[in-house]
This record gives structure tokens, sequence and C-alpha cells, in this order.
């Protein structure tokens, strides 16, 4: 996510967010220090996965932020 926990901008709780998610339905939820990036499970697009979480951090923490998602097979070097 770009721009969350910037200073004292915008700022969410790792524990907090990743109970959210897993509220939410996502699977293997981890975070990486409090930087905003997570590492999921979902059968959802990578389109649709960002949809859902901007939403999430909409409703649950009251900021919209960008959400932007890489796929496994984009780490992987095979994404479009």
């Amino acid at each position: 996510m770009r721009g969350v926990n910037l200073v004292r901008h915008n700022r969410i709780a790792m524990p907090e967010l990743r109970a959210a998610l897993v509220r939410e339905g996502f699977r293997d939820v981890s975070t990486y220090v409090p930087s905003g990036n997570v590492v999921l499970s979902s059968r959802a697009t990578p389109e649709g996965v960002a949809k859902e979480v901007n939403g999430l951090i909409k409703k649950g923490f009251g900021f919209d932020v960008v959400v932007v998602v890489r796929s496994h097979a984009d780490f992987a070097g095979h994404g479009a």
C-alpha cells in the first residue's frame, strides 16, 4: 500500500491490518515491518484484491490509499 505509515500520516498497526484481512477472508496473511507490505493468499484477481483491500482500509481505518497487488507469477518473473 502506498502512503501507509508515513511518519504520523495514515497509521495502521500491522497486527490490526492482519486481523482485518483475515476477517475479510484472506489466507496466509503476513506483513513485513510497518511498511504496508502484505503477503496473502486469495482466489481473486490482483485487481479484485486491490479493490477489496482498498475498501477494507477505507471502512476500517478511515482513509484512502493506493493498493498495488503483485501476483506470485509477477514475483517469479512470469507476470504479464
